[in-house]
């Protein structure tokens, strides 16, 4: 039998002894490497979640019990180590929230597996925010055994739309505003034609009766229904048309409640009690005497409305007021500061909300229709905007309504207030030409005017105008124009015989006066406005003012 052959060495290499611990290095080495870059990421997970302000969450469906992210903890004010409140996952969510929930998740199926909803929620530790929650369930046999997903603080966009919903139902009141506005001023400027000769014909037969005359005492009477309308006109212009503050004059308030007050007492039945109180020295503004009056007048009828079944009290008081910055906001873009407050209030049968959000749309009411048109409340707002306030309305089905109007405070000026116009001196011969395509007006200008001693030229257009006189428009004291007539306006007219007569005094008129371009007020220089329907005291005193060298421009 052979012998074994001697032993023989491996092939293999050894190993030296301290390699195995170098792979172990290395092992270690990468696994620390993963940990940072692990780590890392979790940094920038929970930086992405502060920035955007989300959240994880997880609820075990068999305990209930919720498990929230850093984030989630975040959002909802909790430190890591403080444990979650007991008894619900959403601690903060609202009853009606917590059951909407409740119903997103019983909803869940294989087919659709997932929800998404937002809520407002509420704690001591943050004011109250909107938050977005997103769902997902998983399920084994068909049911769901465990429920994950995302929540999101989304207050930021939620007041961002909210932002844009404001902006669009102001544009879109404006631009409803603006059509109103264009369609009544193309109304208004015919009727204030028919008004002007009504009331001027009305003054020129009174000036021809005896003074025992019992017709006398009816062409008073429709002369003071035809004021009546002219006011009725005012009023639906007044929230389609922008005024500035050069329109206003020093106005003591005290007074115009005053007689308002009359006014009222007259229209409201006995059973509603009025009561009144200014305070001293609060009620000076810059304004119109008119409007404002209209204000307290258009707030008092309604007020009478809310109460005339079962009687109460209206109240109109005037304050000095301070608002604050939280006010200002609330009255949108307004500037605190002092104000007078204007307030007139009711004990009838106040709003609800979605009656209040709407009641200074035009032509929108709650009155019956043979009751009210519903233009009561938008004239009252156009009014007040156009004397740089705002109104905040405080109402309540079953306490009544309160509309607290702030108005800038103005210097009081007792010689402004009770400056009265003295009376037109009259003419003595002087030629006034007159141009106005509605005959009616243009016929009563001129013998309102020849009455009081001047001498007239009429005209039925611009271009008849400048034919007679545009050569030597010298021969003219004054030029009464209409500003709205076929052809050239009244105010290209001014211009033109201006250029060849500088010094030419010139009064225009109109029914409703849209906005005149800045060149066509240049050339113009020095001119005098008219608004009809004007009585004839108002156009002598503008023909004399305008013959004035003071004379406003």
């Amino acid at each position: 039998m052979p012998s074994r052959p001697p032993f023989q060495p491996s092939t293999r290499k050894a190993v030296p002894a301290d390699t195995h611990s170098k792979a172990r290095a290395g092992i270690g080495t990468e696994s620390t490497e993963l940990e940072r870059k692990l780590q890392c990421l979790e940094r920038i997970t929970r930086e992405i979640g502060r920035l955007s302000k989300i959240g994880a969450w997880e609820i075990d469906v068999a305990t209930g019990t919720p498990t929230w992210s850093e984030g989630t903890r975040s959002l909802f004010g909790f430190e890591e180590s403080q444990p979650l409140p007991a008894g619900t996952a959403w601690p903060f969510f609202t009853p009606e929230a917590q059951a909407a929930l409740g119903a997103a998740i019983a909803g869940l199926t294989p087919a659709a597996p997932s929800f998404e909803l937002e809520f407002e929620v509420a704690n001591q530790a943050t004011p109250p925010r909107w938050m977005r929650v997103i769902g997902s369930g998983d399920f084994e046999d068909g049911r769901c055994v465990a429920l994950r997903g995302t929540i999101q603080d989304v207050t930021a966009r939620r007041e961002g739309e909210e932002a844009r919903q404001r902006l669009e139902a102001e544009l879109f009141q404006a631009q409803k505003m603006e059509t109103l506005g264009t369609l009544a001023g193309g109304i208004a400027h015919d009727f204030n034609n028919i008004l002007t000769g009504i009331i001027g014909y009305q003054e020129l037969a009174a000036e021809v009766l005896n003074e025992t005359d019992p017709a006398r005492a009816f062409l008073a009477e429709a002369r003071r229904a035809s004021l009546r309308a002219r006011e009725l006109v005012e009023q639906i212009l007044s929230f389609g048309r922008r005024r500035t503050s050069d329109d206003h004059a020093p106005l003591d308030l005290v007074g115009v409640i005053a007689e308002a007050r009359r006014f009222l007492r007259v229209t409201l039945p006995a059973h509603i009690a009025i009561e009144t109180h200014c305070e001293p020295g609060s009620g000076t503004i810059r304004g119109d005497a008119t409007q404002m009056q209209q204000v307290i007048l258009n707030l008092g009828a309604n007020a009478g409305y809310a109460m005339r079944e079962q009687g109460g009290t209206l109240r109109i008081s005037l304050a000095r007021a301070e608002v604050t910055s939280d006010l200002a906001l609330a009255l949108d873009r307004f500037s605190p500061g002092g104000y007078v407050c204007l307030t007139v209030s009711d004990t009838g049968r106040g709003m609800d909300e979605a009656t209040r959000s709407r009641i200074f749309d035009p032509f929108f009411t709650t009155k019956r229709a043979r009751d009210g048109t519903g233009l009561g409340l938008a004239v009252v707002h156009g009014i007040v905007r156009a004397h740089h306030g705002a109104i905040d309305v405080e109402s309540s089905p079953g306490v009544g309504s309160s509309f607290h109007i702030y108005l800038p405070a103005g210097t009081e000026d007792r010689t402004a207030l009770m400056d009265t116009p003295p009376e037109p001196p009259g003419g003595k011969g002087e030629y006034v030409c007159i141009v106005d395509d509605d005959e009616v007006v243009n016929r009563c200008t001129q013998l309102v005017l020849e009455g009081k001693g001047y001498r007239t030229l009429s005209f039925a257009s611009a271009e008849q105008c400048i034919a007679a006189i545009g050569e030597d428009p010298s021969q003219c004291a004054v030029l009464v124009t209409d500003q709205t007539m076929p052809g050239a306006p009244g105010a290209e007219l001014a211009a033109q015989l201006r250029g060849r007569h500088p010094a030419l005094p010139v009064v225009i008129m109109s029914g409703y006066f849209t906005k005149l371009p800045p060149e066509t007020l240049g050339k113009l220089g020095r001119f005098e406005l008219l608004a009809k329907p004007f009585t004839s005291a108002e156009l002598l005193q503008a023909v004399d003012r305008a013959r004035q060298p003071t004379g406003s421009g």
